[in-house]
């Protein structure tokens, strides 16, 4: 086991996205450990999502998503078994854990010096007595922290290239507006994995944002957006400039004046990251 868990420390950090480090992570754990699941699960506001699994238990993996705060703090900081772990009663994972019948199971901390992503799991449907392995899965958990993290810098690094390269190659101030628009909302939603993009501009007559068309996906949405006495622009999008929730909202200035808002949203459980952000910000400069 603690070969594999060298061999797969230097795999990971070749790896270019975080989705393919963590499906890697539970096909090799399981064809090695000879397990009946592995899950790598990771806290993205305030929730628990499974973001790889390999091995169908189905009793574990419907019942996430689940808070956070129902769950022992200790999954996040140190590895955790079947025998060190904390109540059922004071913690969900356990108690879902215990429900699915699950007889043998550990897990290890996704972190490292400064982030905590989350935890993998590992279990069994029949009793596999666990050597003493702690130090070195909780070392692998910090390789696989770093390797996480070096996966998503790649990637913020190719959308940024991506967009300044889609950037340059097709706006145009000879294309019509709604051209523009149906790029650039394609463009945010498909690089933020979004289920809706779209774009509000102030109509200073009517002293409103009015939606524009075409958007990208579909979602409910105001058709206008009236402005009463109050000018701060959060009031009307709550979650402006604001990662971690399952919408997010993205000023659109010229010469320091706001002309309209990019918007995009997610109807499930998705939130959106600083890398989310970063991406849209740097669309809405060139476009604005």
């Amino acid at each position: 086991v603690d070969n594999h868990l060298r061999k797969t420390s230097r795999y990971l950090i070749k790896i270019d996205t975080e989705e393919e480090a963590l499906q890697y992570l539970t096909d090799s754990f399981r064809s090695e450990l000879y397990c009946d699941f592995v899950g790598v699960v990771l806290e993205e506001g305030g929730q628990l999502l499974p973001k790889a699994w390999s091995g169908n238990i189905p009793s574990v993996t419907e019942a996430f998503p689940f808070s956070t705060d129902d769950c022992s703090s200790k999954l996040f900081r140190q590895s955790m078994t079947y025998k060190t772990a904390e109540v059922p009663e004071k913690c969900h994972m356990a108690k879902v854990l215990k429900k699915a019948n699950i007889k043998t199971w550990f897990t290890v901390p996704l972190k490292d010096d400064i982030h905590h992503f989350g935890f993998c799991i590992v279990g069994f449907l029949s009793f596999v007595p666990l050597l003493d392995m702690e130090v070195h899965f909780e070392e692998f958990g910090k390789d696989m922290a770093v390797a996480m993290e070096m996966a998503k810098q790649k990637e913020t690094q190719l959308k940024k290239i991506e967009g300044i390269e889609w950037i340059s190659k097709n706006l145009s101030l000879d294309a019509p507006l709604e051209q523009h628009i149906a790029e650039l909302t394609s463009r945010a939603g498909k690089g933020t994995n979004a289920d809706f993009a779209c774009i509000y501009l102030y109509n200073e007559k009517e002293n409103c944002f009015v939606f524009q068309q075409p958007a990208y996906g579909k979602m409910e949405y105001a058709h206008k957006i009236m402005i009463q006495d109050n000018y701060m622009l959060k009031d009307y999008f709550p979650f402006l400039e604001t990662p971690g929730g399952n919408q997010l909202t993205i000023p659109l200035f010229n010469d320091l004046k706001p002309i309209g808002v990019l918007h995009v949203g997610n109807e499930g459980t998705g939130v959106f990251s600083e890398d989310d952000l970063r991406m849209l910000e740097l669309l809405s400069k060139h476009v604005a």
